[in-house]
């Protein structure tokens, strides 16, 4: 067994809005298994228990200009947990992802919300939340049964970058089709639609 540092890892922002790298700095203890021949695709830890609840505190930013009165910011993390090798220059990886809320980023204009539509909207913001998770599942799921060369760092982060920009577009699409929650049937098929996800993503 061989240990080795990796000081650098690349974690990247996923909002339902934009995106964007953040380079954080890290001590992480990586285990080379020189001996390994074979590794299974790791069991994804997002459960529906494990699912942040939005709540009217979650909301602390202030509103950006032409937007819409209420927006969650809500970001993907990733970490390479361990590294396996199971052949020359062949690697295989735990990643493992956590989900974030940006309480600064995330803002609520009352004043132009029905307080009586309030808990409909903090629903459909429930749902940016949902597909979130699902995504972090499926990219977990992804990123681990790939199997990377020496320079696995930058290749995980390649691909963490083209799955989390697909996990966006579903995101924006959620946002279209239920024109921000105002369009209640759209809405309600979305509600279903995103168990579902979820339930596929681990």
């Amino acid at each position: 067994m061989i240990t080795i540092d990796v000081l650098k890892m690349y974690f990247l922002q996923v909002t339902p809005k934009a995106i964007r790298y953040r380079l954080l700095f890290v001590s992480l203890i990586v285990f080379i298994g020189c001996n390994m021949t074979k590794i299974n695709v790791f069991a994804q830890h997002h459960r529906i228990e494990n699912i942040y609840q939005v709540s009217l505190a979650d909301f602390q930013g202030d509103r950006k200009t032409n937007s819409f009165p209420i927006y969650i910011s809500v970001e993907v993390l990733y970490k390479i947990d361990s590294v396996f090798k199971i052949a020359k220059n062949k690697f295989r990886l735990k990643v493992v992802t956590m989900v974030k809320i940006h309480k600064d980023q995330s803002f609520l204009d009352l004043a132009e919300i029905d307080k009586q539509n309030l808990p409909y909207l903090l629903k459909h913001e429930q749902g940016h939340v949902l597909i979130t998770y699902a995504a972090a599942n499926f990219i977990e799921k992804d990123l681990s049964a790939k199997v990377y060369t020496e320079d696995f760092i930058g290749e995980v982060k390649h691909f963490f970058l083209k799955a989390s920009v697909r996990y966006l577009k579903l995101n924006q699409l959620y946002d279209e089709q239920t024109d921000h929650s105002r369009d209640y049937r759209a809405q309600q098929k979305w509600n279903e639609k995103m168990k579902v996800l979820f339930n596929e993503s681990y």
